[in-house]
């Protein structure tokens, strides 16, 4: 399924995981107990929530609603927001796609996390309703608004056009 041959890494420090406006999340407010499936984007671009810039990134903290994830409902505490100047777009067999940066974590089939940039055509995405086969993968050279959610609680994963994205925490710094 197009795993074979991947070199296991680990990453210290992630960097630009962020998805395209039209990326859909599902959210529950905490007092109303209300659900939706909004884009990322409307989220961040709503008037409810004030800006802010945190090193090259405007972030927005957000903390009266939750996200959904692999395991149940999820605290997370913003979302941030930054232009690039490329991204990708992943088409799967069964008509859908999303758009992301090349650096955005999905988790495979066989639980292991891969940047967009080195899925392969025949992987299998984990999905919350049922997986998602990679169809094809294109580089798309133009600039972009990107966001991505920050520090979701449980296990730094939450369901994005219902597949399963890993998403971006502030870290201040690495230690080697």
């Amino acid at each position: 399924s197009g795993t074979a041959g991947r070199s296991a890494a680990i990453s210290l420090l992630c960097i630009d995981e962020c998805l395209t406006f039209f990326s859909y999340i599902h959210i529950r407010n905490k007092k109303s107990n209300e659900i939706k499936k909004v884009p990322i984007g409307e989220l961040y671009e709503s008037n409810l929530y004030e800006s802010k810039l945190y090193e090259s990134k405007l972030y927005k903290e957000i903390s009266d609603w939750e996200v959904l994830t692999p395991n149940g409902w999820s605290d997370f505490s913003g979302i941030s927001k930054l232009v690039k100047d490329s991204y990708v777009k992943i088409e799967f067999e069964d008509g859908t796609d999303i758009k992301c940066s090349c650096n955005h974590k999905f988790k495979l089939k066989s639980k292991e996390f891969v940047y967009a940039k080195d899925i392969n055509v025949d992987d299998e995405l984990l999905g919350k309703d049922k997986n998602k086969i990679v169809k094809n993968i294109i580089q798309i050279n133009e600039e972009i608004d990107l966001y991505d959610l920050n520090d979701v609680e449980k296990d730094q994963e939450f369901y994005t056009n219902d597949i399963i994205s890993h998403n971006c925490a502030f870290i201040d710094g690495v230690e080697e």
